[in-house]
């Protein structure tokens, strides 16, 4: 059997480095370098090195996987396995192709995506396995390797710059531009943005592909967003005259997608038949992400058209005739399982539990055996720091996800934290400390998707005819929400509401509480900062 180099790239730090600027177009340029890094220039470093491979449509957002095996093909020099999440997998015929790609590849991302962290790992004695199934196992090996030099590895330091440096308005590090300049041919401010503001390289070369970022963000979703445009900046999308400022980051993931995918390498006959499932199984998945995104985003236009969802317009110099209207609503990390966006705050909730929903609805649709997906929602202030904001998304996510451990079955789950004041301590430090009162616990969360659809049904019982007109009475429930379920009833009856809107069926509408849970307060907490996407009508 031929052996062959098998060469692993993995991006570290991506959420560090996507999340780390509270500036929306960095953030946007950030996430488009990550996935140009791991697939479109990883195939243009192959093609300038005249490297034979299996990728067909190299330079488009459509690329693909031919059928040509680098084990039967002796004209193949580079078969590129599996590009995705962050990650690339390519078996090369020689080992001095792969170090001649890795060098050529590490001087791309040194020039065009500085500050982004991408590690090489090569096996030079892989043999491809024809009645054996052997891939799975040295990709592991690969992956353990990296994970253990990432933890010795000594930490990157940085040169910040002599005392007489500027320093880059976003990141700190020494300036190398002013936003007047220019990167990937695009200048680096906004329209309106001071173009004296100093950038980094970093800080540049981020703001330099936000555009490319929206291009392809349109080309994925075949304009689901209409006339509308994604915008560039958080104020276009949490910031309205007389409204609060809050917006939603949301982290969405698939469950249990390790086992799945081990799963495929006990279910192969040998390694080729493992790639082609491989490929076949991350094609679906990414279809199915792209059908659920697609529909947010329509669910998201149809509420700002039906009026439910505040925009912002940008008029021309006059100020007569619209220029723009951005929607409320932006993905950050799309494709595949793992999916990030920030939205207006009013919809950061319903419009999570209608992308997981949907996601389920479409794996089943894809015959895909019972995927589903948990999501996580950080509701916070304008400018409350972006980076804090999403690893808060992402514990809500892992939170969510504690629903479908083993050996409980799967099942799609949400959880969510508004937060109206800065945060301290980790999720369970704040939920112990906010949401613990002497009679138990206030928060159903994380929740069910079956359960969350009760919650929004009393938030709509709370919007509706009768509670609707005693909107400050439902309000003020929340103190004696907390004080428990005898400081309830005498709420109730002091002002005579009579009962509460029934949950489900269960005996708990007289007194909020049962067993140590208050059945009402995440209702409540919501009430003035959710919009339901099923509804046209706003809920505020």
């Amino acid at each position: 059997m031929s052996k062959y180099t098998l060469t692993l790239l993995d991006t570290t730090g991506i959420q560090d480095y996507i999340f780390a600027s509270n500036r929306l177009q960095e953030n946007i340029g950030a996430s488009e370098l990550v996935y140009r890094a791991t697939s479109l220039w990883v195939f243009e470093t192959l093609d300038k090195l005249k490297l034979s491979h299996n990728i067909k449509n190299p330079s488009s957002h459509d690329w693909d996987y031919t059928d040509a095996a680098i084990e039967r093909d002796a004209s193949l020099q580079a078969e590129v396995i599996q590009a995705a999440g962050g990650n690339t997998l390519i078996l090369f015929r020689t080992k001095a192709d792969a170090l001649a790609f890795t060098r050529a590849h590490t001087l791309r991302l040194l020039k065009d995506a500085p500050g982004l962290t991408v590690l090489a790992l090569h096996d030079h004695s892989f043999e491809v396995g024809l009645n054996e199934v052997l891939l799975p196992k040295a990709l592991d090996d690969l992956r353990q390797q990296i994970q253990a030099y990432k933890l010795s590895r000594p930490l990157p330091s940085p040169w910040l710059g002599l005392g007489v440096n500027a320093i880059c308005d976003s990141t700190g590090l020494p300036a190398a531009s002013t936003l007047g300049g220019k990167w990937n041919g695009e200048r680096l401010g906004l329209p309106g943005e001071d173009g004296g503001g100093l950038v980094s390289r970093e800080a540049a070369a981020k703001r330099g592909w936000r555009k490319a970022a929206n291009q392809r963000l349109n080309h994925i979703l075949k304009n689901a967003s209409e006339d509308f445009t994604f915008p560039y900046d958080l104020e276009k999308i949490g910031r309205f005259k007389g409204d609060e400022s809050y917006i939603a980051v949301i982290h969405a993931d698939g469950n249990r997608m390790g086992s799945r995918v081990r799963q495929l390498g006990e279910d192969a006959k040998d390694d080729r038949d493992y790639i082609k499932k491989l490929r076949s199984f991350s094609k679906t998945i990414e279809a199915v992400s792209r059908a659920a995104l697609e529909s947010a985003v329509g669910l998201v236009v149809q509420a700002v058209k039906n009026g439910d969802v505040p925009f912002v317009e940008e008029m021309d110099e006059d100020g007569e005739e619209v220029k723009r209207k951005y929607l409320p609503l932006r993905p950050l990390v799309f494709g595949g399982d793992d999916v990030t966006f920030v939205c207006n705050g009013l919809i950061g909730v319903s419009l999570a539990a209608s992308f997981i929903q949907t996601f389920e609805q479409e794996a089943h649709k894809a015959s895909v055996k019972d995927f589903r997906a948990s999501a996580g929602v950080s509701i916070v202030k304008l400018h409350y720091p972006f980076a804090r904001a999403y690893k808060l998304a992402e514990e809500l996510t892992a939170s969510a996800k504690t629903l479908n451990r083993e050996p409980n079955p799967d099942c799609s789950a949400l959880d969510w934290h508004f937060a109206q004041s800065g945060l301290s301590g980790s999720l369970e430090t704040i939920r112990n400390r906010e949401y613990t009162v002497d009679e138990g616990k206030l928060h159903l969360r994380p929740l069910k998707m079956e359960d969350w659809q009760k919650v929004e049904a009393v938030i709509a019982e709370f919007n509706g005819p009768y509670w609707g007109e005693k909107h400050n009475k439902v309000i003020g429930l929340r103190q004696p929400l907390r004080l428990g379920s005898k400081a309830v009833q005498k709420y109730l009856e002091d002002f005579a509401l009579g009962d509460l809107p029934k949950f489900d069926g269960l005996l708990v509408h007289e007194t909020g509480w049962k067993d140590g849970v208050c059945y009402y307060f995440d209702a409540v907490e919501l009430l003035d900062h959710h919009v339901s996407l099923k509804s046209k009508e706003a809920v505020k």
